[in-house]
């Protein structure tokens, strides 16, 4: 990603790269407590991922269902059945796939935080 030239008095160019894939190799050469909280967000994102679309998957498999037997009864909802206390499992699985990147975020920084400890550390 470029933002072009900037003048203020002298023209310099700046870029911004994030290389494709840095999370995923970060995960792997991370240190220290981090990585072990990185992988458990990215868990539970894929878990949350899961309850998400299982929940679309049966909207759309009841109302094909409905449509091809002739019925036009109410639909299900389409976040799928109440779970704790009347909260949808698509909802739930929504905010788990949200906290699951919170707490992978987490554990990427904890993780490069340990590195960049342990690289200053062996400068000294």
């Amino acid at each position: 990603m470029s933002f072009g030239d900037v003048s203020a008095g002298q023209h310099h160019r700046y870029e911004f790269t994030t290389p494709q894939g840095e999370a995923l190799s970060l995960m792997a050469t991370g240190k220290g407590l981090g990585r072990p909280i990185m992988v458990l967000g990215v868990l539970m994102s894929l878990t949350g991922f899961g309850l998400f679309a299982s929940g679309i998957f049966r909207f759309m498999k009841a109302t094909a269902g409905e449509m091809s037997a002739g019925s036009f009864a109410a639909p299900p909802s389409p976040l799928g059945p109440d779970v704790f206390g009347g909260v949808p499992l698509g909802a739930l699985g929504f905010a788990l796939v949200v906290l699951g990147g919170v707490v992978s975020s987490i554990g990427l920084v904890m993780a490069k935080a340990a590195r960049e400890r342990r690289r200053r550390s062996g400068r000294r």
